[in-house]
């Protein structure tokens, strides 16, 4: 039976430490990996490098924006206001579209984590776990993870004891949904369902040794 290939795709603009052939990493649930660290470390709304209340300034905006519509009758000087202000609304969109993002990404891993926990608690938890592919969906992951950044790909051999759990990276997914709808996912997600054409990815918690390392795709 011939053994399977594991790889690693490495953000090398990241803090993380690079690793490189040879070396030999233990990946352990004391740690929270890079995915889940930025998840609780985001320092959230800012305006001008300052951090900001983002619901309390979008309630003033809002409220300075009718007032202006209440007491200015003068299209001259409504449209010179809103000019001005279309960067500071586009910016606040901007700002709530992105903690958007972080809180339901959070809320989401949350509902998945508390399912491993309660019903498969030998698997890799995503809080910690290393993210690997393999080959055959090495180049889709390739093209879609950091695409404006420096990067490599390590190709890893797993040693004893090691944990692995293979899941459908589309279940994955970052929509308003409710408790129920991402306990769903979950569920599908945790037992290993798949779909044709999903995006495969390997949760990893263990020991590996880096044996070789490619610095594009086309090199493997």
């Amino acid at each position: 039976m011939t053994k399977k290939r594991y790889f690693h795709i490495q953000n090398l603009n990241g803090t993380n430490t690079i690793w490189n052939k040879g070396d030999i990493i233990n990946i352990t649930d004391e740690n929270c990996n890079s995915f889940y660290n930025d998840l609780v470390t985001s320092t959230g709304a800012q305006l001008n490098g300052n951090k900001i209340d983002l619901f309390k300034y979008a309630k003033e905006q809002i409220k300075s924006t009718e007032a202006e519509l209440l007491f200015n009758r003068d299209s001259t000087v409504l449209l010179d206001q809103y000019i001005k202000k279309s960067s500071v609304y586009r910016q606040l969109t901007e700002q709530m579209e992105e903690n958007l993002q972080q809180y339901l990404k959070w809320i989401r891993e949350e509902i998945f984590e508390n399912y491993r926990q309660e019903n498969f608690p030998r698997l890799p938890s995503r809080k910690s776990c290393l993210w690997l592919s393999e080959l055959q969906d090495l180049e889709k992951w390739w093209t879609k993870l950091y695409p404006k950044k420096q990067k490599k790909i390590i190709e890893v051999d797993l040693l004893n004891n090691s944990k692995t759990h293979t899941g459908n990276g589309s279940l994955i997914i970052l929509e308003t949904l409710n408790v129920t709808e991402y306990a769903k996912l979950a569920e599908e997600y945790w037992h290993g369902k798949m779909i044709e054409d999903c995006e495969v990815e390997t949760l990893f918690e263990g020991q590996f040794k880096v044996i070789n390392e490619y610095t594009h795709i086309n090199q493997i």
